[in-house]
This record gives C-alpha cells, sequence and structure tokens, in this order.
C-alpha cells in the first residue's frame, strides 16, 4: 500500500559568500543559548530515528558525534529496493575465476579470505538518484554482487564493475564497521553501505534516493569537530537511519515499509523519531502502532506540518488517533535568514515582510485542522543553507533548502538536546510532559496567530528550566478546538454547549475537584464571543456573534483553561469563519486599501447551479513604486472541505513599477464548496501600500488581464 508523499522543500544555488554558506538556524529555538549554559549536554544519550527517503552516509557531519561516537548507528532500507538475492553459490575455477550473474568472468583476489571458498551471488540494478521526486528513478546499470564468509564475518563486493578487484571496496555489515563505499557509474558518484541478512542470501545494499534525507539528517544532529557553527541542532546525539520511500513507485511511501520502521524504532529504543516525509494516509493499523509506540515505549515524533500555505485548512486532517500524541512543526522565517536569503537589512521598513520578528513561511500550512485543531503545535526555522550536499551533486554546492521538512528535525534536534539535559539530570519525562513544557514557555511572537506558529517557537532552555522547577500535571488533553462555519447571513447568533471533558482527562485522584477558569486569549476578541464559567458537570456555553464578523473572513480566539495552582493547562481553539455568498443573483464587490505585511485571504462560497462567474481582481499600488510583487494564490477546497489537489498550482505574481502601477486580474469562478483567494507580498520586494478591488461578477470570456 502506497500514499503519496508530501516531502519537499525548495532548493535555490548561491554563490559563495560569507553570508550564504553552511547556516543552520539555532538561536530561534534557544539551543546557542542552552548549550553555552550546559554545552554537556549536546544530545549525548539520545538516540534519534530519521525515518525518510536516504541518506548519503559518507557525508562530512555525518561520520562522528561530538563524543567520538558512530554518528550512524545503523541503516535500514524498509522497502526492499536495494535488496539482491544472493542464494546462488558458487565456487571459483583454478586461476581464483568466478562467473558472475552477469557472465562476466571476476577475478578474485587472493587477499580475499573464504575458508569454506562458497561464494554467494548477485545480480542488481540500483536506482539513480533523483532531484524530482515526481518520477520514479532511473536504474543504473547491472552490477554483479559477491558475498563470502570469512572465518568472523560475512563480507561483501558491489564494485564489480572495475576491471582489477584488488580496488574494490569490500564492506561488511555497516552497524558493525560503520564504513561506506562510493559507487562510480555512469559518470555518478554515489555513497552506499550493506546488510548483510540469512547467512549471506541476502544483501541489502543502502543508497540515497534522492537529497531529502541526507538534508534532514544533517539539521538533526551532524557534527563537524571545530567546526561548531556549522553543526546540527544535536551535534552529540547519534542517528538511526530508515528508507521508507520506494524510489520504485516515484519515491511513494510504502506503508509496509513504514510499519516495519516503527518496530524497529521501538526495538532500538530510540528516544526520537523525525518524520519529514508525509503522513499516515489515514491507515488505522498504522497510527493504532503510532500511538500505542508513543504511549507504552516513551517515544517523541516530530513531523512536518505540510508545505502547502498560505492557505487556510491546509494541514493534513487524516490522523485523528495520533494527532494530540505527536508533534506537528510548522516554518518560520528568522530576521537572520531574511538578511542571508534576501539581503533584507535588519529593521528596513522598505521590504513587505516585518523583518524584526520571526514569520511563517508562505508554504507553511494552517489551520484548522482535524476536528477544529490548531492544525500546529509548535514551529522552528525551515530554512538552512549549506555547501555540504549529497555526493551525486557534480555542480551545485551552495544551496538553500526551505520547508517544514526542515522545521522539524530543526524542532527534533532542539528538543533532542533538552532530552540529554532531563537525564543528566534523572528528570522523568513521558511525550505528554515535554509537550506540555514547550507549550508552556513556547515564544508566541507579538500579534502571531497560533493556528499559524502553533503555540509559539520552541525553547528549550526555558522548557529545561519549566522542568526543573515545576510538576508537570499527568493531564490527557486532546487537540481538537470548537469550529463555527456559516454563510447564512439571517443568523447573527450561534451557541454551541461544550464539556471540558472532550478537551482534557484527569485521574480520579488528580485535582479532579479542582474549580478550573475560563477566559479568552484576548479581550478584544470579547466582540464576536462570548463563553461563561463551567457548570458542575464542566460544561459551559459559547456564544459567537456573526454580525461582528466580517463576510469572507477568518477568526481565531483561544479559550484558556486555567487551574488555580498551575496557571494555564490548556487553551482550546476556537474558529469563526464566516464565508462570503456568491450567488446566481448576488455579486460583490470589497474594496481595502493597505500595506500587505500578513497575506489577505477572503473565503468565499459560490452557490449556483450551473456556469461560473469571474472574479475581477484590480490592485493599484498608491505610493511611490521603485519594485514590487504581489502573489494571487487561490484554492479550492472540495466537498469535505479538504483541499483539492488542482488547487497547488494557482497562483499568478504581479510585478509593480513606476510605470506599472495598476493591475488587473481575472479569476474564474466554478461552483465548488469554499475558495480560499490569498494575496501576498513578496516577501523581498519593497512594501507599499496598495488599494485592491474584488469584484465578482458574471462570466465573460472575453476579459484580459491588464497592466497600466
Amino acid at each position: 500500500m502506497f500514499c503519496l508523499n508530501f516531502k519537499s522543500f525548495f532548493l535555490n544555488p548561491f554563490s559563495k559568500t560569507p553570508s550564504t554558506c553552511c547556516y543552520i538556524p539555532k538561536d530561534a529555538t534557544q539551543q546557542s543559548l542552552f548549550l553555552s549554559k550546559y554545552p554537556e549536554f549536546d544530545g549525548r544519550g539520545i538516540k534519534i530515528a530519521i525515518i525518510d527517503s536516504g541518506c548519503d552516509v559518507s557525508l562530512e557531519g555525518l561520520q562522528k558525534t561530538s563524543e567520538g561516537l558512530p554518528k550512524i548507528m545503523d541503516y535500514f532500507d524498509f522497502t526492499g529496493a536495494g535488496d539482491v538475492d544472493t542464494s546462488v553459490v558458487k565456487e571459483m575455477d583454478s586461476k581464483n575465476v568466478l562467473i558472475g550473474l552477469s557472465g562476466r568472468k571476476l577475478k578474485i583476489p587472493q587477499k580475499w579470505i573464504n575458508p569454506s571458498g562458497k561464494w554467494h551471488l548477485g545480480l542488481k540494478a540500483l536506482y539513480k538518484p533523483s532531484l524530482n521526486s515526481k518520477k520514479v528513478p532511473e536504474k543504473l546499470p547491472e552490477i554483479d554482487c559477491i558475498v563470502w564468509y570469512d572465518g568472523k564475518k560475512w563480507m561483501a563486493c558491489v564494485e564489480t564493475y572495475k576491471n582489477d578487484l584488488q580496488k574494490a571496496k569490500i564492506l561488511t555489515t555497516f552497524r558493525e564497521d560503520h564504513e561506506y563505499g562510493i559507487l562510480k557509474l555512469n559518470k555518478l558518484k554515489m555513497a552506499y553501505c550493506i546488510t548483510i541478512h540469512g547467512d549471506g542470501n541476502l544483501l541489502e545494499i543502502c543508497t540515497p534516493y534522492d537529497d531529502h534525507g541526507s538534508i534532514v539528517a544533517r539539521i538533526a544532529a551532524a557534527h563537524f569537530p571545530g567546526k561548531p557553527e556549522q553543526d546540527g541542532l544535536a551535534p552529540g546525539a547519534q542517528i538511526l537511519f530508515m528508507s521508507v520511500l520506494d524510489p520504485s513507485k516515484g519515491l511513494n511511501q510504502n506503508m509496509e515499509a513504514l510499519k516495519n520502521s516503527i518496530l524497529k524504532c521501538i526495538d532500538m529504543k530510540v528516544d526520537i523519531i523525525n518524520y519529514s516525509i508525509s503522513y499516515f494516509a489515514g491507515d488505522e493499523a498504522i497510527e493504532n502502532q503510532i500511538y500505542e509506540m508513543i504511549i507504552q515505549c516513551n517515544i517523541l515524533l516530530f513531523k512536518s506540518a505540510g508545505n502547502r500555505g498560505p492557505f487556510y485548512g491546509t494541514v493534513w486532517r487524516g490522523e485523528r488517533d495520533v494527532d494530540n500524541v505527536t508533534f506537528t512543526i510548522g516554518s518560520i522565517l528568522t530576521p537572520e535568514l531574511k538578511r542571508r536569503l534576501y539581503n533584507i537589512p535588519l529593521a528596513d521598513n522598505n521590504y513587505a515582510d516585518t523583518n524584526n520578528n520571526p514569520s511563517v513561511e508562505y508554504n507553511s500550512v494552517r489551520g484548522p485542522g482535524l476536528m477544529g485543531s490548531r492544525g500546529v503545535d509548535f514551529t522552528a526555522p525551515g530554512t538552512i543553507i549549506t555547501n555540504m550536499a549529497p555526493r551525486f551533486y557534480s555542480d551545485l554546492r551552495n544551496l538553500a533548502y526551505r520547508g517544514t521538512s526542515n522545521s522539524s528535525p530543526n524542532a527534533a534536534g532542539a528538543v533532542a538536546c533538552l532530552l540529554s539535559a532531563l537525564k543528566g539530570n534523572s528528570i522523568q519525562y513521558s511525550p505528554a510532559s515535554i509537550k506540555f513544557a514547550l507549550f508552556k514557555t513556547a515564544n508566541l511572537p507579538n500579534n502571531a496567530k497560533q493556528f499559524e506558529f502553533g503555540h509559539g517557537i520552541i525553547q528549550i532552555d526555558a522548557a529545561f528550566d519549566y522542568c526543573k522547577k515545576n510538576v508537570i500535571p499527568n493531564y490527557s488533553t486532546g487537540s481538537a478546538g470548537i469550529l463555527f462555519v456559516w454563510n447564512d447571513e439571517n443568523r447573527n447568533f450561534v451557541e454551541r454547549s461544550v464539556n471540558l471533558s472532550d478537551f482534557i482527562k484527569t485521574t480520579d485522584d488528580e485535582r479532579a475537584d479542582a474549580k478550573w477558569m475560563l477566559e479568552l486569549s484576548s479581550k478584544n476578541d470579547e466582540k464576536f464571543i462570548k463563553i461563561s464559567q463551567t457548570n458542575e458537570n464542566k460544561s459551559f456555553a459559547v456564544k459567537v456573534n456573526r454580525s461582528s464578523l466580517e463576510a469572507g473572513t477568518l477568526n481565531y480566539t483561544e479559550i484558556m483553561v486555567i487551574d488555580p495552582l498551575i496557571g494555564t493547562i490548556l487553551n482550546i481553539p476556537v474558529f469563526a469563519i464566516s464565508l462570503l455568498k456568491v450567488t446566481e443573483t448576488r455579486n460583490c464587490y470589497i474594496l481595502r486599501e493597505a500595506y500587505l505585511k500578513n497575506p489577505y485571504h477572503i473565503l468565499f462560497e459560490p452557490f449556483f447551479k450551473s456556469g461560473s462567474k469571474k472574479c475581477e481582481i484590480k490592485i493599484t499600488a498608491l505610493e511611490k513604486v521603485v519594485k514590487s510583487k504581489v502573489c494571487i494564490q487561490y484554492l479550492v477546497f472540495d466537498e469535505n472541505r479538504m483541499p483539492s489537489a488542482e488547487g497547488k498550482n494557482n497562483m499568478k505574481v504581479l510585478e509593480f513599477s513606476p510605470k506599472d502601477r495598476i493591475q488587473t486580474y481575472f479569476l474564474s469562478i466554478k461552483n465548488e464548496i469554499i475558495h480560499d483567494l490569498c494575496i501576498y507580498q513578496v516577501i523581498n520586494s519593497s512594501t507599499t501600500k496598495l488599494k485592491f478591488e474584488l469584484n465578482f461578477q458574471d462570466s465573460d470570456h472575453n476579459v484580459k488581464n491588464t497592466v497600466e
């Protein structure tokens, strides 16, 4: 069984300058501060499992930990893509020649010790690494494989394409010697390692199928002796690498491989799993397996939120059974990254982005998530700049990688340092207690939206202090929220009765009679929402005033559940979405003037039986423009209010200049469920005050996009 992955990051080549070489953000999560105070808690004693596509084990930074231990403890390819049947056994002739399964004559060097004289033979065409995850990778030429027992351990040679096997690398199982080889085929250099199974009858060759897994591993835990600025987040941690993306299926996820990787994580007693490649496809068996692993084995699972932003509701909503216990990580862009990537001077108000504060990456997904959850738990930096690309790159060396695939290992590596400190101080923890400590100490920037940032940016130094000074309650909290969606202008008030037991569970002896108080996270939100206090059954009422909300908007607040002794123990997300209704007989006109510091969204729902309408989008630069770019994107949701696959390519970039100050763009609208139209200013363009007019009108196929 396979499911489509959303592992992706955006990469750009850079010139080799000091500002763009080898930068992994560490300050935002307090990792730099933490290690300056506790250098011995750099992830030592922590095992991180990377479940991904493949890894280049030859890369600098992935060789040793800060203590000199092997960085990659073991490598597993659960897809079977690198498996070689070596059950055919032959002996060499009097001239030390073996006939390989390809028919080639293989002259065996005398230094290859084989007391039994039995040689296991196989034939394999490995997959060529690909930078395009949408295509099935090409296969390399077939190579003969030789496996034998030297009296102490099983050995193998796959570099049989060399005319002189004296120069060929021979390897044993990777976890024993931690050695690798370099295949050189068709002008390609590719690192590999091996594992030998079944008394020599099965050879497993592990190779990188793309660059994704190598980058993720480096972010989480790379270590460069003498170059701490190039280290990953947890230089002292060890890695177990597990490939689950099948190259024979276009690097889509192999669900059976995922099941086996989870079992291996339990068997190897890992502390943290990083999962940056996909979702769990609503597979109930896998979700149950993951849930039991987290609860029973105390393993923290970090996963990427996804890269379908900036639209609302784009977080994956099919993981109900594990959403509460995993760590879903969104992606932010820090001020330092803005300077390095885009040459934006800090505190320069001439640029579209608010430069002094971290901002959510445009591609990072937004809530609401499943059952009205905020969708994202926490955020971390999602961009790195590196000149340490996998070996199969021949010309690109300085690259920037962006996406939630990177923010997840950034968070996982930072938390590995936190776990290292907790273990070093004999402080007990669980995934739930770590999540609570991070919730209490996360950094939420001013005016940030929790359904974009989650609870905020992870702060491991503050979380460590919190764990040392506080007893963390053993509450079981859910991630669900309260969601109101309507397009009926005749209903001004909506009221719902809610019970706290839907969001939090307590044991019988654990403050069961505590009188919890409820407050809104912002007094300003009282203009559209009112809440009561809980009654004796812990029920309360939530009342939303739709008349105070603008049509076409998503409105958000949180209900804080406050324990008189502990403080806030839970924030319940509340979404109030007031859709703009477009019908056969009713068109709409919207006029706004604003600086687009943040994306502007309009949520509308068409209601007409046949045909289509159009939305005319006219944008005028009201001030002197040097050069400015505005992006228009829209996404159509299906009947289940899930993002449709076709919406991700609906993008138009409008460029403004002193000569081109007015631009008009037409969008065709069909009778779908919900449209999210998003307008935002490109980050590295100069900001200007804009007037934008949205005019919904009857369809006219003769209209043209214009520039004035």
